[in-house]
């Protein structure tokens, strides 16, 4: 059980998130009690460097974001934690320091929302839309908590009547690099959600619909990356390793990413 006498659980969504795994799991493994690996379907090495910590594994074997309700694989990760609160951490998330936001339980809130840095490219930088910050999300939150479908079609907390607890610390990195097919998949998601589309899969009906999604994407990122700026903080300890090579890209090959390209 963690200092704040709360025992927290921590839900790691991962399809294909190799790239910053181990240091998700690295930096937040200190500050929960438990810690629920859910694979979706992973082809690449996620599961075996999973396997390397002390996680509970288990698998969804639906597509959440495509005929399946993002709120319903919210929901359904959400029966899996052992904890009283649930803290659903993304694969690619690298915790600063998650201490300030765990001593927020001591004032018994129903949820916690807090920002993440958002960065792009490389380590040294942010992506500057929105000034570099993602969120606050109620991420952190009490087990009995559900989520609901947005009109937008993607999935919200119900913290009606609720008492949330928002802070302006920042606990953590978003390593948010994906590659091009499935940053257009993940844009898509809502669109079909709204059409209702029956018969095909998300990624056939996307296929289908934006058959040049490639170059519309890659420009998209590319636009993206010219907005980077530099990011000043200090970084995690389990950073350190890239810390003396800044400057590089993902590089991927059939949609999946594969390796870390320096700029110079």
């Amino acid at each position: 059980m963690t200092s704040t006498g709360k025992k927290i659980s921590a839900i790691i969504k991962c399809h294909n998130e190799e790239l910053f795994l181990r240091e998700c799991l690295e930096s937040i493994s200190p500050f929960v009690d438990d810690i629920v690996f859910v694979d979706n379907n992973s082809t690449d090495a996620s599961v075996e460097i999973a396997s390397q910590f002390k996680v509970r594994m288990v698998e969804y074997k639906h597509n959440p974001g495509g005929d399946q309700p993002m709120s319903h694989f919210y929901n359904w990760c959400n029966d899996q934690a052992a904890g009283e609160y649930v803290l659903h951490w993304d694969a690619d998330h690298v915790a600063l320091d998650f201490a300030p936001i765990l001593q927020l339980l001591a004032e018994e809130p129903d949820a916690v929302r807090y920002p993440l840095w958002n960065l792009r490219g490389d380590h040294r930088h942010l992506w500057t839309k929105n000034k570099g910050v993602v969120g606050p999300k109620p991420w952190l939150h009490k087990k009995e908590l559900t989520y609901n479908d947005t009109d937008t079609g993607m999935e919200r907390l119900d913290v009606r009547n609720r008492r949330v607890i928002t802070t302006d610390q920042f606990p953590a990195l978003h390593m948010n690099l994906k590659s091009d097919e499935r940053y257009f998949l993940r844009r898509a998601i809502c669109t079909y959600r709204l059409k209702r589309i029956e018969g095909q899969s998300l990624e056939q009906w996307a296929k289908q619909q934006y058959a040049n999604y490639d170059d519309r994407v890659r420009a998209e990122y590319e636009m993206m990356l010219r907005e980077l700026m530099p990011y000043n903080g200090s970084y995690p300890k389990v950073l350190e390793r890239y810390l003396a090579r800044p400057k590089w890209l993902i590089e991927s090959h059939e949609g999946r990413p594969v390796a870390r390209r320096e700029l110079w």
